[in-house]
């Protein structure tokens, strides 16, 4: 029978729907407030009708439920046309059950806890519920409801269904239970695009936040790597920030999955303990994963063509073209070395600043980056025996398929003029990794400011692209003000992904100020303020939201910008912890003023000298001698001109967020400190190069 405290009664909005494993998770990533904003309004302790409508056009059910041993265990029933149905909002009647030889059979049990995720592969619909099992039958059972909400469509990839086949079959000989992962297991979880996960937390019977979830995770094919036959690992991608999945192994480690393969009907079922990592420099290779869960293998069974039905692949899920892949890690981790890419494609973005799109010349997978970050190129010039390095802004979020850079032409500017002069598609430029300390941080909920002038637009374009990525996928409603300073319209790079942004999301506002603006430049329409970003106008825009939330600021120009926008900014409340600045050019570095002259050497050029103040950083003093040396920004923001320090003292001009090693200095941002005798070892700058 029904068990009786099983009824629809609204949840009051101040009752957390969410149990401490999962609190503690959203309290760790910042999240936790702005989910319960709303969390209690759409999590029920009943279905409302258009759940109960969708589960009746289901023909299978994916469920989770806990074996005797306490081990969680993912599985798929199926049934016929109409074989599930609501008879009430708080019961569900699932006419369907488990294949041959199912490790579920066994543990769907009389007053068992269960989860259930209903899922519409051709239509990408899914809805998740949570509940107790009660009148049990050889057709089925019934389910009393104790949670349920709707799920996005993100990471589902769309298949049809295109045979049933009988479930009269031969003789089969009854599985083994293995600890190891076989060849056949490995081979299909390594082309799996699709897993079901099981996870538990059975703190408190009438506790309605205990009980069994099951949950879908999808990926391009091969986004579970398999690290040896006993250890699994998988990115978890952004998703509604519930942490069902990962509260119940914040608390109990114990899962089980099912790995369907939707051409052969095999189903693989895995149980093992499951760790939650945090930090990871492989995280980079997956644009929306913000951890990596980690599968120890304890049990599995492999079942040949059991399931019913057999689907026709579609299509992949949209959200993947964002998500990396583990040969994108094995490349972001690999050596870092000069490789060659190919020109495919050169667009105008204004009068001033083209787009060029790069591809590896071999193929091979691209190294990941976080939005804001930039990539280190090579350039031959045909006028001077010497190559040209630069570093220039990724200016769009991850794409599997190029990297996309934004040059501005500058007035003396060898490494722009080559590039809009004599680069042309086909051409080939030589890049290593995209790297640099400036880039975007999405882990917060806090309202997101993009402040940039001129070229400095560049970095902002690739942060605005991430951000909208994350909302189309995992919507958050966070507010993005974006703020740029031009010339005039000619000279304003982006205006129509700028005008669509605001125009299609909501949380979108851009404010543009001319200080140049031509004759047919309209306020209003083309700009919003005319002359400079002051500490008044970003009061006017920006006073409100800084004194009714925290936000974080991101902020790229000319040092003259930077400096007014930081001083501004500072003055209206935000703190300096929450200004993340990038800026380029020897300009944006402190007067030297008078210092001890010092020797120089370079040891691997056999060049030695003597240094004074007026030969400036040790970068201008090193390229003086004619010693070719990697550098790009020259103001200690991108880290290219990172040099061991053999021995002797340095004088850093300006804090940098380039990650250094204990003898490792920046030459664009260092002078000599002269602490001992000329001359001597102690008083010698001596560098590796």
């Amino acid at each position: 029978m029904k068990p009786d405290h099983i009824q629809a009664t609204a949840i009051k909005r101040d009752d957390s729907p969410f149990h401490e494993g999962e609190l503690e998770i959203q309290e760790r990533v910042g999240v936790r407030e702005q989910i319960h904003q709303y969390a209690p309004r759409v999590i029920r302790n009943y279905m409302p009708d258009q759940h109960r409508d969708f589960f009746a056009g289901l023909s299978y059910l994916v469920v989770g439920v806990v074996d005797r041993g306490g081990w969680p265990i993912a599985s798929i029933l199926f049934g016929d046309e109409g074989c599930i149905s609501s008879p009430s909002p708080v019961e569900l009647v699932v006419q369907a059950v488990p294949v041959e030889d199912d490790p579920i059979a066994v543990a769907i049990v009389g007053g068992a806890d269960i989860g259930v995720l209903g899922i519409e592969l051709h239509t990408r619909r899914r809805n998740r519920m949570s509940g107790r099992i009660f009148n049990i039958s050889d057709q089925g059972f019934s389910i009393g409801v104790m949670q349920s909400f709707g799920n996005c469509p993100q990471y589902i990839q769309t298949r049809f269904v295109d045979q049933i086949v009988p479930r009269t079959s031969p003789v089969r000989t009854a599985p083994t239970d293995v600890t190891k992962l076989n060849k056949a297991m490995q081979t299909l979880v390594a082309e799996a695009d699709t897993f079901f996960i099981a996870s538990a937390y059975q703190h408190d019977p009438e506790d309605r936040r205990s009980g069994v979830d099951v949950s879908h995770r999808g990926g391009k094919p091969g986004f579970v790597e398999i690290l040896d036959e006993t250890t699994l690992i998988f990115p978890d991608f952004s998703g509604n920030k519930h942490f069902n999945t990962l509260g119940n192994i914040l608390k109990n480690p114990k899962v089980g999955l099912v790995f369907p393969d939707f051409q052969t009907g095999d189903l693989l079922y895995i149980q093992g303990e499951a760790g939650i990592i945090w930090h990871s420099d492989l995280l980079d290779a997956f644009s929306g994963a913000e951890r990596l869960v980690s599968i120890q293998v304890k049990r599995a069974r492999l079942l040949r063509g059991r399931m019913p039905f057999r689907w026709h692949f579609q299509e992949y899920s949209p959200a993947l073209a964002f998500t990396g892949s583990w040969q994108a890690a094995e490349a972001m981790v690999g050596d870092n070395n000069w490789e060659p890419y190919v020109v495919r494609r050169i667009v105008a973005e204004s009068a001033t600043i083209i787009s060029l799109y790069l591809e590896r010349q071999d193929g091979e997978a691209l190294a990941p980056y976080r939005p804001g970050q930039h990539l280190p190129i090579c350039l031959s010039d045909p006028t001077g025996p010497d190559p040209i390095r630069r570093s220039y802004s990724l200016s769009t979020a991850f794409s599997p398929n190029h990297y996309r850079i934004s040059v501005k032409r500058e007035e003396r500017g060898r490494a722009s003029a080559l590039l809009h002069d004599q680069v042309q598609p086909g051409s080939v430029v030589h890049a290593k990794k995209p790297q640099g300390s400036f880039f975007l941080e999405t882990k917060t909920g806090n309202p997101i400011i993009l402040l940039s002038a001129g070229v400095g637009i560049t970095p902002m374009i690739a942060m605005l692209n991430a951000l909208l990525a994350e909302e189309m996928y995992a919507p958050t409603k966070r507010p993005v003000y974006f703020l740029h300073a031009a010339r005039n319209s000619d000279e304003q790079a982006f205006k129509k992904l700028l005008k669509d942004a605001e125009t299609l999301w909501e949380q979108v506002s851009v404010f543009t100020a001319f200080s140049r603006p031509l004759d047919h430049d309209i306020q209003g329409q083309d700009y919003m303020h005319e002359g400079h970003f002051t500490a008044a106008v970003l009061e006017s825009i920006l006073g409100q939201v800084i004194q009714n939330s925290a936000v974080n600021v991101y902020l790229c120009g000319p040092s003259s910008f930077m400096a007014d926008m930081t001083s501004a900014l500072t003055a209206l409340g935000v703190s300096g912890d929450r200004i993340l600045t990038e800026n380029f050019g020897p300009a944006s570095l402190p007067a030297i003023g008078e210092m001890p002259d010092a020797e120089v050497v370079l040891l691997r050029s056999g060049t030695a000298g003597i240094w004074s103040s007026k030969d400036g950083p040790l970068l201008d003093y090193v390229t003086e001698k004619g010693v070719d040396v990697p550098y790009s920004c020259r103001s200690g923001s991108c880290g290219s001109c990172r040099t061991r320090l053999v021995a002797g003292t340095v004088k850093t001009l300006v804090s940098t967020n380039v990650p250094l090693a204990d003898d490792e200095i920046l030459l664009c941002c260092s002078v000599p400190d002269q602490s001992g005798d000329l001359g001597t070892d102690t008083g010698k700058i001596i560098l590796d190069i």
